[in-house]
Formats: C-alpha cells, sequence, structure tokens
C-alpha cells in the first residue's frame, strides 16, 4: 500500500511539473485555454489568466516548493541511468586454495528476475599462459587449445570450465562414444528455461554511460543516415599527459633520423577516426621568449587511445569513452613529441599560433534507421564444440564424446540436469576444478531483468552479466561500437530506440577473477584469544624465601584461518611487552610498551621456556611475577612456505596479530591478617595457623567496593546482621589437621551497582591470595634448637665452637657449607638466660601458665643461676606453657559449631641439658660437652633401650643375691 501511495505521489508530481512546462510555453490568450484554467482554479472563465500567476497559485495552494520540483526534475531527467543493472558476484571455497587443491567457485547474481535455476551460467577457466592468440608454437598450446580448433579463443575458456560441469570428473576413456543410448538433449530458450516472451530482445548496459542499449546492427544500407561531426581537422579520442621540455636551442628539434611508423603524424582515415599516435599542443607564457635558450614549456601530448568518437543520437554531440577526451586537431597543428622531448613534425610549423586544440563540444548530427533496418543479435554465449550447437536439442555421441559425459546416463553429473543442459549451463551457479597457480576464472549470466522494453509487447529485457561488468576496455577490442538509435511507431508516436553491437568474448579477458589473486604470498589472517579470560597474578615469586603460592597459568592462542600448510610446519615468534599505568593513561603505539619477553629473569620467574619454533600456535606463562607492569601485550609472527606451484621454488608468507591481557595483580600488601587481636602471617610464604583457629582477613578500604571472599574455593557465607553483601572483611575457622593447607581468596573490583547515584567505574579490580597451612605449636630451647636453625653452632652464652658439630651440609642457596648444630647438651657457667624460639612465632604473646624448671624445681623466669653447681654437672632445664585463644574467640565458637574443648589450652614442653663449666676447666669441659653431645645424639634408640635392658637385668640379678644371701644357712 506505502508502494502504491508512493507512485500515486510521484505521478502526481510529475504531472504538475509537465503542466508547468507546457504552460510555460503556451501564451494564455486563448478563449478555451483562458476557460479552462479558469476553471481549475475556480474563476469564471471570462478574465484573461496569467500562467505564471496561475502556476504560483497551484504551488501556493499544494505547498509545492519551486527548489523541491527543480530538484526531483533533475533528478528525474537522469533516472533511467541510475537504476541497478544485473550483476554477478563470486565466491571461492577454499578462498586461498593450494596447488592441486580443488576448489569450487560460486556465483551469486543480483538484479535478475527469476531464481538460479532458471539463468544460464557459461564458466570460463583460462590456466597460465593460455592467452588469446596463443602461437602453436607454445609447449603450453595443446593444453590452451581446449576445443582442439588449432586456436587459443575466449571459446578455449568456456569448454575447459563447461566440461568439468557436465562430466562432473567422469572418466571418459571408460564409455563407448559408438553411440549414445542417452536421452539427454536440451533446448535452450533465449534468456531462460522459462522464457515465453514472443520476441526476444537482448540488451546491453553500458556501465561508464549508465545507458541500455538492445543489441542489434544496421543492415549495410545506411538508410540515408550519417554522421556528420563539425571539426576541421583530425577527430580523436585522446589521453591526455603532460610533459615539461625546455625551449632552448636543441631542446625541441627535428631529429635526422626516421623515427618510424610510432613517430606518424595524425591522418583522418575518413572514418571520424585517427589513425595518429600522439598529438601535442605547446603553451609558452610569452612568445619572445620561446627561443631565448632560458625559458621552459608545459606540453599537454595527446595520446590516441584507439577508440573512433562516435554521434550520440540523443545529445548530437561528439563522445569518447570514459577516460579518454574530444580532441579535434586542425590541420596547421599536428605535432608530435616523444617523452625525450624530440618535436616530430611533418609541414608547417606555426608555433606561435597553436590555439586549443581541442574543443570541449564537438557538435554531429545523426539520423535514425528505419526499423526493417535493424538486425537483432540476441544470441546465447555459451561454449561450443567445433562444428556443433549447444542447446540446439541434438546431443549425439560426437558431443557425448566432446564433452566427456557417459553415453549411457542422461546426467553424468547427477544433478537433475541433462547433460545437454548442463553443457548450456543451466541453473549451474557452481563450477569445481583442481586449482593450479595463475588460474584465472569468469562467468557469463544470461537471464530476465527487470527492465521492460519500450516495444509494445510484454516482453523484458534480455540481459548479461559478467563478474566486472567490463564491457568498454581502452585500447583492446572490448568496447561498444555502431551506437544509434532506430524509430519504431508504438501507439501512434515515432519511438526512438538506442541500440549498440558489442563482442562480449572479447571483453572475457578483462572479467576475470582469481581465488589467489596471481597467487602471490598474501597475508596469514591471525586471530587470537586467551585463557583463563579473568588471569591472576601469584601473590609470591617462585625462587625460594618461602615461596608456595604461584600465578594463574596463562595460555594465550592463534588460529590461522587461511593457512596452507599443516600447523606443524608453521613457525611461530612470541614475544611479551608490559605496560604500566591505568586504563586512562593506556596507548597501543608499540613505542609506549616495554619488551619484557628478552629479560631472561623474567622468563624465569614465570616459567617461560621458549617463545619460537614449529607448531608453536599456543603460548603459555605461569603469572608469578611480572613487576609492575599492570598490562600484558602479546604478539605472534607466523610464516610459512608458499608454494608456487613450480616444485622448484617457492617463497613465504606471513601473518602478525597481537592481543592485550589485563590480569588480575594478586598482593599481600596492606592486607591483615588477625587471630583475636593478634596479627599473624608478619613474613613471606604460608601463612602458619593452629587447628580451629578463628581467622579474621581485612583488606583496606580504597578503589574497590565489591568483593568476593572464597575459601578453598567455596564462597565465605557469613555475614554480621546489618550486611547484606561481604565486605572488606571476613572471618571464618580454619579446620583441619596439622599438615593441611588452605587457600583464602577475595576478588574485588570497582563496578557500581545499577541503583547507585555514582557515576561509573575506571575498571579498577585486583585480586588477592594467602595460603595457610595448619601445624602444631612448638617451642625450643638453645640458640640451635629444632627451630633455630644457625649457621654457627653456638653455646647458650653465644660462644662458638662449644657445642657439638654433628656433620655439616651444602646450603642449596648459597652453595656454602653449614654445620648441623642439632643437638641437647650445651655448656654454661654462671647465670645464663632461656629465650625460647617459638612456632609459630606469633604463639608468644598468646601462652599461659608459663614455667621453667631447674632438675625439676621451679624457677621464677628464664635467668638460670648455675653458680650453685660444681664443673662438670649436667643440669635439666625445661620449660612448659599452654596456649589459649583469646576470651572474645572461645565465646563465639558456638557460632561457628565448635565446643570451647577443641582450642582449650594446648601445652607445649621442652628442655634441654646443660655441662656446667668454669674457666679453669673451659677447654676440657669443650672436649667433654662434645662428646657428651656426640653420645646424646648419635647413640641409636635401639642400642639405649638394650642398654637399659642390661642395666636392668643386673640389678634384679644383684637384688635376687642380696635377698637369697638373706636366708642362708651355715652347714658344718
Amino acid at each position: 500500500m506505502k508502494k502504491i501511495k508512493k507512485i500515486i505521489k510521484k505521478i502526481f508530481l510529475i504531472s504538475l511539473v509537465s503542466l508547468e512546462i507546457v504552460l510555460m510555453n503556451i501564451h494564455p490568450t486563448q478563449a478555451e485555454l483562458d476557460s479552462l484554467l479558469g476553471g481549475i482554479l475556480g474563476s469564471d472563465g471570462d478574465s484573461t489568466i496569467n500562467a505564471n500567476g496561475m502556476l504560483e497559485q497551484l504551488e501556493e495552494r499544494y505547498h509545492l516548493n519551486s527548489d523541491s520540483i527543480t530538484n526531483f526534475g533533475e533528478s528525474f531527467n537522469v533516472s533511467d541511468q541510475k537504476s541497478p543493472a544485473p550483476e554477478v558476484d563470486i565466491f571461492f571455497n577454499p578462498t586461498n586454495p593450494k596447488f592441486g587443491e580443488e576448489v569450487t567457485a560460486t556465483a551469486i547474481p543480483k538484479y535478475f528476475q527469476e531464481g538460479k535455476e532458471n539463468m544460464y551460467f557459461t564458466w570460463y577457466i583460462k590456466h597460465k599462459g593460455c592467452d588469446r592468440e596463443l602461437p602453436q608454437s607454445d609447449p603450453n598450446f595443446e593444453l590452451c587449445d581446449s576445443d582442439g580448433d588449432g586456436q587459443v579463443q575466449a571459446n578455449d575458456w568456456k569448454v575447459e570450465a563447461m566440461r568439468a560441469v557436465a562430466n562432473s570428473g567422469f572418466v571418459k576413456e571408460k564409455a563407448d562414444y559408438g553411440s549414445s543410448t542417452d536421452d539427454d538433449s536440451f533446448n535452450a530458450h533465449i534468456g531462460g528455461k522459462v522464457n515465453i516472451q514472443e520476441t526476444d530482445y537482448c540488451y546491453l548496459h553500458d556501465f561508464i554511460s549508465g545507458k541500455d542499449y538492445e543489441i542489434a546492427t544496421a543492415s549495410s544500407s545506411d538508410n540515408g543516415s550519417s554522421d556528420t561531426f563539425s571539426c576541421e581537422g583530425t577527430l580523436m579520442c585522446s589521453s591526455p599527459y603532460n610533459l615539461s621540455c625546455g625551449i632552448m636551442s636543441g631542446a625541441i628539434h627535428v631529429p635526422e633520423q626516421d623515427m618510424g611508423s610510432g613517430d606518424s603524424t595524425a591522418t583522418d582515415d575518413g572514418s571520424g577516426g585517427s589513425s595518429s599516435s600522439t598529438s601535442v599542443s605547446i603553451t609558452v607564457p610569452e612568445h619572445d621568449e620561446l627561443f631565448d635558450g632560458t625559458s621552459t614549456a608545459s606540453i599537454d601530448a595527446n595520446t590516441d587511445s584507439g577508440y573512433e568518437p562516435i554521434c550520440d543520437p540523443e545529445t548530437k554531440k561528439t563522445t569518447c569513452p570514459e577516460g579518454t577526451t574530444v580532441r579535434c586537431i586542425a590541420a596547421d597543428q599536428m605535432y608530435l613529441i616523444n617523452p625525450d622531448c624530440n618535436l616530430i613534425v611533418t609541414g608547417a610549423i606555426s608555433v606561435f599560433d597553436l590555439g586549443d586544440p581541442g574543443e570541449k563540444d564537438v557538435n554531429c548530427e545523426t539520423t535514425s534507421y528505419e526499423n526493417s533496418k535493424v538486425e537483432q543479435k540476441c544470441e546465447h554465449q555459451f561454449a561450443v564444440a567445433p562444428g556443433m550447437s549447444t542447446g540446439d536439442g541434438d546431443f549425439g555421441p560426437d558431443e557425448e564424446n566432446f564433452w566427456g559425459t557417459d553415453p549411457l546416463d542422461p546426467s553424468t553429473a547427477n544433478n537433475g540436469n541433462t547433460d545437454e543442459a548442463n553443457v548450456a549451463g543451466i541453473g549451474t551457479d557452481k563450477v569445481t576444478w583442481t586449482y593450479a597457480p595463475g588460474d584465472q576464472i569468469g562467468v557469463i549470466v544470461e537471464g530476465q531483468s527487470y527492465m521492460g522494453t519500450k516495444h509494445d509487447d510484454s516482453s523484458n529485457a534480455i540481459t548479461f552479466a559478467l563478474v566486472n561488468n567490463v564491457f568498454n576496455k581502452e585500447g583492446s577490442e572490448c568496447k561498444i561500437e555502431e551506437k544509434n538509435d532506430y524509430t519504431e511507431a508504438i501507439k501512434g508516436y515515432d519511438v526512438k530506440i538506442p541500440f549498440a553491437m558489442v563482442n562480449i568474448d572479447n571483453c572475457l579477458e578483462f572479467n576475470f577473477v582469481s581465488p589467489a589473486d596471481g597467487y602471490q604470498a598474501d597475508n596469514m589472517d591471525v586471530a587470537m584469544d586467551y585463557y583463563p579470560k579473568n588471569p591472576t597474578v601469584g601473590s609470591l615469586g617462585v625462587d625460594g624465601a618461602g615461596v608456595e603460592m604461584g600465578g594463574d597459568n596463562l595460555v594465550v592462542a592463534v588460529d590461522t584461518s587461511n593457512k596452507n600448510l599443516d600447523n606443524n610446519q608453521i613457525y611461530y615468534k612470541w614475544s611479551i611487552y608490559g605496560f604500566n599505568g591505568n586504563r586512562e593513561d593506556l596507548r597501543l603505539a608499540k613505542e609506549d610498551w616495554t619488551i619484557l619477553s628478552d629479560d631472561a629473569n623474567f622468563r624465569k620467574k614465570n616459567n617461560i621456556n621458549t617463545l619460537e619454533g614449529l607448531g608453536m600456535d599456543q603460548f603459555e606463562m605461569q603469572l608469578n611475577d611480572i613487576g609492575d607492569y599492570d598490562f600484558l601485550r602479546f604478539f605472534v609472527e607466523s610464516e610459512e612456505f608458499f608454494d608456487t606451484g613450480t616444485g622448484t621454488t617457492g617463497t613465504t608468507r606471513s601473518g602478525r596479530g597481537d592481543i592485550l591481557v589485563e590480569p588480575n595483580k594478586s598482593s599481600t600488601t596492606g592486607i591483615a591478617i588477625k587471630s583475636g587481636d593478634t596479627d599473624i602471617c608478619q613474613t613471606g610464604g604460608s601463612c602458619e595457623v593452629l587447628k580451629n583457629q578463628i581467622i579474621t582477613v581485612t583488606l583496606p578500604s580504597g578503589s574497590v567496593n565489591n568483593y568476593l571472599w572464597t575459601l578453598d574455593g567455596k564462597e565465605i557465607t557469613t555475614l554480621g546482621a546489618d550486611e547484606t553483601k561481604q565486605g572488606n572483611s571476613v572471618s571464618f575457622v580454619l579446620e583441619g589437621n596439622p599438615g593441611d593447607s588452605h587457600v583464602i581468596s577475595v576478588i574485588a573490583n570497582d563496578t557500581v551497582s545499577p541503583a547507585s547515584t555514582v557515576a561509573g567505574n575506571k575498571g579498577e579490580k585486583l585480586t588477592v591470595t594467602r595460603n595457610f597451612v595448619v601445624v602444631e605449636p612448638m617451642i625450643g630451647l638453645g640458640p640451635n634448637n629444632r627451630l633455630n636453625r644457625g649457621e654457627e653452632c653456638k653455646d647458650l652464652n653465644g660462644d662458638t665452637d662449644t657445642s657439638s658439630s654433628l656433620g655439616t651440609y651444602t646450603s642449596i642457596s648459597s652453595n656454602e657449607t653449614v654445620s648441623n648444630c642439632r643437638e641437647k647438651v650445651f655448656s654454661g657457667s654462671g647465670t645464663v638466660t632461656i629465650n625460647p624460639t617459638y612456632y609459630p612465632n606469633w604463639i608468644s604473646g598468646s601462652l599461659k601458665n608459663v614455667k621453667y624448671y631447674v632438675n625439676g624445681v621451679a624457677q621464677d623466669s628464664g635467668m638460670i643461676d648455675l653458680s650453685s653447681y660444681p664443673a662438670g654437672t649436667l643440669v635439666n632445664v625445661s620449660y612448659e606453657g599452654e596456649y589459649w585463644q583469646s576470651d572474645s574467640e572461645r565465646a563465639t565458637l558456638k557460632n561457628w559449631g565448635l565446643s570451647e574443648v577443641v582450642t582449650s589450652g594446648e601445652k607445649i614442653s621442652d628442655s634441654i641439658t646443660i655441662k656446667v663449666t668454669d674457666s679453669a676447666d673451659q677447654s676440657a669441659s669443650k672436649k667433654a660437652t662434645k662428646i657428651l653431645a656426640g653420645l646424646a645424639y648419635n647413640i641409636p634408640e635401639q642400642m639405649i633401650f638394650m642398654f637399659r635392658i642390661m642395666l636392668t637385668t643386673f640389678i634384679i640379678i644383684f637384688a635376687a643375691g642380696v635377698v637369697i644371701s638373706f636366708g642362708e644357712k651355715k652347714y658344718n
């Protein structure tokens, strides 16, 4: 309905415009006109009406803007040149085939009336070197002469393609072509399978001028028509170019030798055309400066394009193809000049009176042909076997043999068409062939367009489409010729119908496409991606110092969609760059980024082993330590060998890509981890905690406001009474046995709630991760106890070499020899201070009921007085204490489903032996101490146990003897 209204509006507007044009050219003095217009305007018809005034009233009444009407009229005048003409596109699969690979070309026609099943597709393929007019002496001639007629022409290209369409790979050597028993003929109607027009009119669309011409030719009789060009001299279609030549003595001169046929002057060949090679005009600022030895001249040289000027029947102007200019060269202005500024001249020279050799508009006259003198040339563009016809309803054994089809199968291609229908290309919008480098392909599509003809019948224009729609090619035989028109009486009027001729076969070589555009090494298409999508950098490094927590394993992958080789044959080279800054400062220029992958230390920290190699379409690194960089950028270069098809030479083709990754940077700085009021995790490495301990982790408030806390990957859902979402602090209980480990993690960002009034966010985000390990609380006495390992063996007073060294070992980190000083016997004298070592070290402030004992006697403190013991005495010193969680923590245990009993008063203790020494016996004491220490530490437990058994047995025997002796009687 909308379309109908639009058409009605256009008709109304056109009618008004036409009426205005008529009235402007008629004097409104006739009574009949006055009466008519008076009636239109509501007048009584008696008064004299002014046409211009009437039109002004029309414009006012209907709100018509005169400028809009003018614009519409100007567009309407050329609207027939703007209508879409039939076209065709070709797509390939694969898009970049390899040598010897099957490739399928698919035609996509546009602006045709019927579906593809009713149109003709005449494919043509040209192999490398199979140019037209190829001499028979060429080694490729036999391959290129597909129809076997002894010459290479456009039909050979068609036969090469349509043979593949028709036989679909059938092996003709298996067939007997003595006879054909199948019914596989086909009658091809002009314009398509369903065309039922009484008369067929084929049209050609000139894509340069936008005009449509019937494909027809005038008879040899000229019907009295003639072309008259108002030019005194030589008329040519020229392509101008510019030369700068010095006008000094000798600079422009007449050569002494004959320059050959290429230097001939322009002459009129009597046909309105020109046989000249080049014509020039010389323009200089001042005539009297021409030969003063200092001036130069701008030379507007004009090369003959090879086209003959034609007379446009509609404009009565001489026209030339696009890119060329009509030039009317006067007889005394015939100059030829070559690029070396050598002037070749014949006849008189009048340098000072050249004038303008070209005219923008060269008038001409032509007379239309009579309809009876014009012959329609509406013909198929099929591939044909020599001496035979395609689509004539006769497909005998000779044609079967030529096309290589199966004489016993009516449809060798098994596509529903008969063999002759496939040769005619009805509905064959695809063709498959084995690709060789340099192959080019094209298609001629024949069908009915939407454009109606001017003839008094129901006919529509039958048109042809080429892939590039080139029907005019400068300097070639591909040209639209014999443009003219003929007159046909239609409904009482003489209607002029333009016609022209073109040999479409001459244009096929300009309407090729190639799957690989000349099979040059194009770029490889590289697409990149990475996972995980939200990677996290480890909170610690990986090279010692109690390090246990690494980052995510980041994988960056490359997808090469148009590779020619197996991926393992493609060489990849990776590089990593870093950018330090926020999003607002982010720049993509490569010079603003720092290369990281060249740093061996960076590669070591992040487990990067290889940066380049064959088949490396995936790159992996562990995000352990990326320094201060906030963004990472991964670049990849790929390269593969590119086979040119010659078997001996080749080249390479490459691709490049990059992708930006914004990792979450884990951190431990600023995070507070407490048990009650006690700070824990004050050093690097895992946090050492106790069984069933309540832990509180707090992030400092800052740029982020959203938090997701997880413990061992599970969300922590404990919230306060007034809380509706997780905040920057969370509490939890670490259960488990000694040796168990746990991971606490928080993801945070600054994303604004949809209901928030805060405007946007900056995309800030962070991830904090920390490891916990459950341990047994312990205490160690002495400077070299089981908890406190030192690099020197010291006694309780800090003196070196007074305690027993039980061997040495090599330190892995420093490669130095270190003494193993684990001992229970120490030497000391006077007052010594016992400084326990705690594990974990933060429990020292949470111990209760602490007691020291010397030989079982309680002491007030850890300061032990040994002065009352004689030298050589062995003194036992012990320590006892209890670890308790805070009262507030124990009060909340029930909230966590735990009893106070599970964490109440866990006892820890340790003891050492001290041998009392004095200054006089210091040397001997050292020796005795070492011996005792060695014995105490090195005697196996089994030997000690046996010694105890033997000692016990001796005591029992001794005791038994004493008892028996009391009851012994003496006999005389």
